[in-house]
């Protein structure tokens, strides 16, 4: 497939409506657009269905931006407005009312939580992004570790592993993440991760 490179050509493809740049901003953005979702829905096919449907909304639309930094914000706040539209209706649990006011209160505060929601999206997607180039055990342990939040103690059941063989796919997993975020100068995801896992990560 045709990839571009260059933003402006990318955009200007974009506008367009050329079918691989179309795919191209789509593939940009949907892991991380997942993951914000999910955060707001708690269900993944929900989420995913909801990044769906505002891009349908973004393309019909693309005409309006200016360039690739309004797409992708429209993106998020799309798909944001989608969730919350869908558990307003669903009348969902408690968790879903304390999202709805986490990122709906009041203008100021809704602003800065959507930014913080985005910005943990996007680091999130490039850490598992280095985690799926891990080995294959140590990459199913980091993903418990990360993606299902397993303790250690767990991980070793789920897996009939002793805990010990468990610390060290972790140490060397997360310390492998580490290095080719560095190389990437991925500052914030390596700082997401050192908040996570304090224990586990040197210096």
């Amino acid at each position: 497939m045709l990839q571009y490179t260059d933003d402006i050509q990318l955009f200007n493809a974009f506008l367009r409506g050329e079918e691989f740049a179309i795919r191209q901003v789509y593939d940009l953005h949907a892991k991380p657009l997942c993951f914000f979702a999910q955060r707001i829905t708690g269900d993944q096919q929900q989420a995913e269905d909801a990044v769906s449907d505002s891009f349908i909304k973004l393309l019909k639309q693309r005409e309006q931006f200016q360039n690739l930094s309004n797409v992708k914000r429209f993106f998020y706040l799309a798909t944001k407005n989608t969730c919350l539209d869908e558990l307003k209706q669903k009348n969902r649990h408690v968790l879903a009312h304390q999202q709805i006011r986490f990122l709906a209160s009041n203008a100021e505060y809704a602003d800065t939580a959507f930014n913080e929601e985005m910005l943990r999206a996007e680091v999130v997607n490039a850490i598992r992004l280095e985690i799926d180039q891990l080995p294959d055990r140590t990459r199913e342990v980091i993903n418990l570790l990360f993606v299902e939040q397993l303790t250690t103690d767990q991980i070793a059941d789920k897996l009939g592993v002793s805990v010990q063989t468990v610390r060290n796919q972790k140490s060397r997993g997360l310390e492998q993440v580490k290095s080719r975020l560095l190389k990437k100068n991925l500052l914030q995801a390596i700082l997401y991760l050192a908040i996570l896992f304090p224990s586990d990560w040197s210096a």
